[in-house]
Parts: C-alpha cells; structure tokens; sequence
C-alpha cells in the first residue's frame, strides 16, 4: 500500500471523473507518495499551514502505470506514480488532521 496526500477538492473531482490527477503530474510528471510511516512528516513538511489533510490509500498493484520508488528530500526511498490513479487502485479514504498541540493525527473511522 502507497499512500497521497490531497485536499477534498481533488478528491471530489477524482470520484467525479474516476480517475485521480493532480497538478504535480503535469509540473513534475508524477504523483508524490509515501509509504504509511512517513504520512504524518510529510504532512507537517508540506501540508503544515492546513488544518486536515485527506490521504489515500493506494493499491500498488492496482496501478496501471508505472510507481518507482526514488530518493526524496531525504535518504529515505519515496513512490512517485507516473500517471492517474484510476478510482479502483484507491482502497481507502482517511484523514488526518491536526491537534490540539498542532501535530498532524490519523483520525480513526468508527
């Protein structure tokens, strides 16, 4: 499982079209993901003006076209997917959002 960072916005677009795209696939070619440990820190390194941040989960295997997984800003190993992610690759919708101390937290479906 890979999982993205997005904002409703693309989201509510993606389940419209059935395909999700977002402006990094044009500007760089690909959609920045990471693996589940590294969702939070990303989160606070890109997302940290927001309040909640939706992150997908994505079946790797589900992808129609290619992941690799390359060297971020760190020494750490990050997936990029080079093109859509088709509405069926994407296994689960979550949130996390921000505390009380301003630390972003997975917020558990009930």
């Amino acid at each position: 499982m890979i999982y993205h960072l997005t904002t409703e916005e693309l989201l509510l677009r993606a389940l419209e079209i059935g395909v999700y795209k977002n402006p990094s696939l044009k500007t760089e070619g690909f959609i920045h993901c990471s693996p589940k440990e590294e969702v939070l820190s990303v989160a606070k390194l890109h997302y940290d003006s927001s309040p909640k941040m939706i992150v997908l989960s994505i079946v790797e295997k589900r992808l129609t076209v290619p992941v690799k997984w390359e060297n971020g800003l760190s020494d750490k190993l990050f997936p990029r997917v080079y093109g859509s992610i088709p509405a069926e690759a994407i296994e689960s919708i979550d949130l996390i959002e921000k505390n009380e101390y301003g630390e972003f937290v997975w917020i558990t479906k009930d």
